[in-house]
């Protein structure tokens, strides 16, 4: 029995040494100079509005997820609650020793407030400036971190995840072979996402911001070039959704990026070049017109329009030279947008030349035009990728450029976000083809107009329904009219090589759709009367029977090397009692 009360005591002994030591290295302040009060959880603090200060004294506990280490973040750490994954940033005066892993408690008081920054959640002084950890933090050192949770890019833009902390699979940064970090400034880089479609538009919407701060440990080590994973705090700004990396050790790809190779020199493949914020390797060069290429909202843009005027240009956007061997397969790819375009398949080409100097004028070169042409996107944020192959230069090294021109009458105005040079066949359909027109009727008609031909007691055919995201045709109002109206389409270039499809959704209700027909003109100029128009096999047609929405293709196949317009035509027959109502949402063009 002595012998044991001796042995407790021994351990009671080292237990007080260890939790000296502990308090000692994480500098833990004595408990009673932390009062407690009530107990919130971070849900509670997360449910009050904004600016709410803490009268009374409360405290909230939570799992460190991300400290200072890195360098990533400065007087601040984030918390989480294991159980219900809830999370917010607190904001420091000063650093602390928290560390990830650890337990802490924070004293909430008269000095601290619950402050929504741009939509961050977080717990700060009350002039928003940061609290003073000392007497207000609490730390347990357990060392007991919080697993991330693996979530797609949509899932964490649902707004349910902000402040957590997530691990997001087959990662792709936008940005190659350049550092994380620009000297000297936080800088945003972004990770596409073809799968994130935004809700509100159904147009993907690729970009998703991973921002780095100068004083990161790796702020300065050169991205990935493959894809991969990578785990980090989810954090917003608005409405733009943020990562915060903790550290390189948690991104995890199989192959990254390299100091490039002088602009001028030769490259190797994978050659990949964006355009967030210069021209990198490529040269530019302008051989008529005063307009030139120009970095542009993280793109290399050209255009011969200004204020209202319509320019001759001819300018160049040329690479380094890249050789193309040791490969059995060999591609070019570039991603873009692009608007405006009309009768003209020729005024953006991809030249490729064996001869070319570096910043010399292209036509002192020999150039080979590829067969590929760049339509129009859906919009300014539907970026589409359009590869071709470079098999016939293997062995060789070669010079790639995009070669942008207009006239007085015509300008296109195009973006090109990166062009990348890589191993490998081409890969143009993926499954789903190359979209190259696209209308939601979210949020309103878009560019189609509508022409109508006759209209007998209604004042209009076609309208916006906003409750179901939609353009809806009737002709009934107090009763059935006898109408005629079509839904036009801009013009849609159709130059590439290959088919195309025509798909949509639409509901037909109160009436058979034996009036209704999707027609395409390749002749139409503003009056619907007069162009030459064929109606196209819609493959599903409504029964008139119901409001539900069913999905419809027409190909598009004999109408390439074409520029067409698109066409909904709705009629009744009054006298027949046949007024029916159709709705027509979600149209796309793709190429096959």
């Amino acid at each position: 029995m002595k012998n044991l009360v001796k042995t407790s005591i021994i351990l009671l002994a080292l237990v007080s040494v260890l939790f000296t030591s502990c308090r000692k290295e994480y500098e833990i302040p004595p408990i009673a100079s932390v009062p407690f009060g009530d107990t919130l959880t971070i849900g509670d603090i997360l449910a009050m509005s904004s600016n709410t200060t803490f009268d009374s004294i409360a405290s909230v506990c939570g799992i460190v997820t991300a400290d200072e280490q890195s360098g990533n973040l400065y007087k601040a750490i984030f918390i989480q609650d294991r159980a219900t994954g809830k999370a917010i940033e607190l904001v420091l005066s000063s650093s602390s020793a928290a560390r990830i892993g650890d337990s802490v408690r924070v004293c909430l008081d008269s000095s601290i407030m619950y402050y929504s920054y741009h939509n961050l959640p977080q717990l700060t002084n009350t002039q928003g400036k940061g609290f003073n950890p000392d007497g207000h933090l609490l730390i347990y050192p357990y060392n007991n971190p919080i697993e991330p949770k693996t979530l797609t890019i949509t899932e964490i833009m649902s707004g349910d995840y902000i402040g957590a902390l997530v691990k997001i699979e087959n990662a792709d940064f936008r940005q190659k072979n350049t550092t994380f970090c620009a000297v000297g400034e936080t800088t945003n880089r972004f990770l596409d996402d073809d799968t994130y479609v935004d809700p509100a538009t159904d147009i993907k919407d690729a970009k998703f911001v991973v921002r780095t701060s100068s004083y990161a440990n790796f702020a300065y080590d050169y991205m990935p070039i493959s894809k991969g994973s990578l785990v980090a705090i989810v954090s917003i700004y608005n409405s733009t959704y943020q990562l915060t990396i903790r550290s390189k050790s948690e991104m995890d790809f199989a192959e990254w990026g390299s100091a490039p190779v002088p602009a001028g020199q030769l490259q190797s493949m994978p050659y990949i070049q964006s355009f967030d914020t210069d021209f990198g390797t490529y040269t530019t060069y302008n051989v008529e017109g005063d307009q030139t290429w120009e970095i542009y909202k993280s793109t290399a843009k050209m255009t011969g329009y200004l204020s209202g005027t319509n320019y001759v240009n001819e300018d160049w956007l040329i690479s380094s030279p890249v050789a193309v061997t040791g490969v059995s397969a060999a591609k070019v790819a570039v991603t873009y947008v692009a608007q405006y375009q009309n009768n003209n398949a020729s005024d953006v080409t991809l030249q490729v030349s064996t001869n070319y100097t570096f910043g010399d004028n292209p036509s002192n070169a020999t150039w080979t035009e590829m067969n590929v042409t760049y339509p129009n996107t859906g919009g300014w944020s539907d970026f589409q990728t359009i590869e071709t192959s470079l098999n016939n230069f293997i062995g060789q090294n070669v010079t790639v450029a995009i070669k942008f021109t207009s006239t007085a009458s015509q300008s296109r105005t195009f973006e090109a976000k990166s062009i990348t040079v890589e191993e490998g066949e081409v890969n143009n359909g993926g499954g789903g083809g190359l979209e190259i027109f696209s209308e939601t009727f979210a949020s309103g008609q878009g560019e189609f107009t509508i022409k109508d031909v006759s209209l007998s007691g209604v004042n209009q055919v076609w309208s916006h329904d906003s409750d179901y995201s939609c353009m809806k045709a009737s002709a009934f109002s107090q009763g059935q009219h006898v109408a005629e109206s079509w839904l036009v389409s801009p013009a849609i270039n159709l130059s590439a090589k290959g088919s195309a499809t025509l798909s949509f959704q639409h509901a037909v209700n109160k009436g058979a759709p034996t009036t209704l027909s999707v027609m395409v003109s390749e002749n139409y100029s503003g009056d619907v009367t007069t162009a030459t128009w064929t109606e196209l096999n819609v493959s599903e047609w409504p029964d008139g029977t119901s409001w539900s929405f069913k999905d419809a293709t027409a190909d598009l196949t004999s109408h390439m090397g074409k520029t067409v317009t698109i066409a909904f035509k709705y009629t009744s027959e009054a006298n027949e009692n046949n007024c029916p109502t159709w709705e027509v949402k979600k149209l796309s063009i793709k190429l096959d």
